[in-house]
């Protein structure tokens, strides 16, 4: 197998993974290191929300980042079926955030008002008509709703895009890196057989990009959220037609007709156990928002490891001591929404492409 390279991708999660695919269609040689399987992590543990205007909290180019990927999932996820067979299941069905206080729907009220302001699609839904939409809701004081979001499934984004990188880079699974030598001249990648060299390297690893962040001339600040998620059924006819959020929860209908419900915030956390209590806190709030879900079953429970930077906010470019070194880290809830977009920006500066200004802002 070769040794030398263009580019070194580190980190076979869905960022890591459509990184790769994008830039071995620029025609370089591109390796994939990947320490397990591909899209193992919390790529495949995502609930997959494309939730672009859920959870912000002000304009500003997050905000542009998130709808701009969004945007951007029809063309990828035609382009992923035609490359690789693979379905992701786009569902455009729209995300409804409910207010469970006054004092949150009069605040869902202002989101409402400076999203659509800059190019949102969010629209302020009394209680009486969230009812008719969703029977099964229980108490609310209305809530918001996001017609533009959606979802897809995780685990086949991972898939489809791990395929895609396969049949276009090289790609190493079950290869830990466990140094990385950068000079300005290119990169050394250590691993336990062999050392690999490129004229420049992606940093992708998710939660576990800590390691090799001062090796790149950076401050070691990624947190590691555990988010413990579960899988449930309801009995009879009725089918959640749309994403519901309430408080810190989120309940994701499935096209199986199954719902995905997340998560929990476990900082400093690489466990991937289910714990009594975290499975306690979901259940309670599907018996907090869906009162009738009481009889649902039960189908499964998992963990994801979501990698949280002090800004809440990606860091998405080349490093400013060293062109060679890129990193796309810090994606937290995000990951699976800002694939398209963060291997459109990687790309663009290895193409050494201009930058819009929003995207600038992410640069390390």
């Amino acid at each position: 197998m070769k040794t030398i390279y263009d580019v070194i991708v580190i980190g076979g999660g869905v960022i890591g993974s459509t990184i790769a695919w994008h830039l071995a269609k620029t025609k370089r040689k591109v390796l994939l290191l990947e320490r397990g399987r591909l899209g193992q992590e919390a790529s495949s543990a995502a609930a997959g929300m494309l939730g672009a205007e859920l959870e912000m909290n002000e304009p500003g180019p997050f905000f542009q980042l998130c709808l701009e990927s969004r945007s951007m999932y029809p063309t990828f996820a035609q382009e992923l079926l035609e490359v690789t067979g693979i379905d992701i299941e786009l569902t455009q069905n729209g995300i409804l955030r409910l207010a469970q206080t006054e004092a949150t729907a009069s605040s869902l009220q202002k989101t409402v008002a400076w999203q659509k302001a800059h190019g949102g699609s969010a629209t302020f839904l009394p209680a009486e008509y969230i009812k008719e939409l969703e029977p099964t809701i229980g108490n609310t004081y209305g809530g918001i709703w996001i017609a533009n979001d959606g979802n897809v499934n995780a685990a086949l984004v991972a898939r489809a895009v791990g395929k895609a990188a396969s049949l276009t880079a090289d790609v190493l699974e079950g290869t830990e890196v466990y140094d990385i030598t950068l000079t300005n001249d290119d990169v050394t990648v250590h691993t336990a057989l062999q050392h690999y060299r490129a004229k420049q390297i992606v940093l992708a690893n998710g939660a576990f990009a800590n390691r090799f962040l001062s090796a790149l001339h950076m401050q070691p600040t990624l947190t590691s959220v555990k988010g413990q998620l579960l899988r449930i059924l309801p009995h009879g006819s009725y089918q959640l037609t749309r994403t519901i959020s309430s408080a810190h929860h989120y309940f994701v209908p499935k096209r199986d007709g199954s719902i995905i419900v997340g998560a929990t915030e476990e900082y400093n956390s690489f466990s991937h156990t289910n714990t009594v209590s975290g499975l306690a806190q979901l259940l309670g709030a599907v018996q907090d928002v869906f009162p009738d879900f009481g009889e649902a079953t039960f189908l499964s429970s998992w963990t994801g490891l979501r990698p949280l930077l002090p800004t809440r906010k990606p860091l998405i470019g080349a490093i400013a001591t060293n062109p060679r070194a890129l990193v796309a880290i810090g994606h937290f809830r995000n990951g699976i929404l800002l694939s398209p977009v963060t291997a459109t920006i990687i790309t663009s500066f290895i193409e050494q492409q201009e930058q819009p200004t929003h995207h600038l802002a992410f640069q390390p």
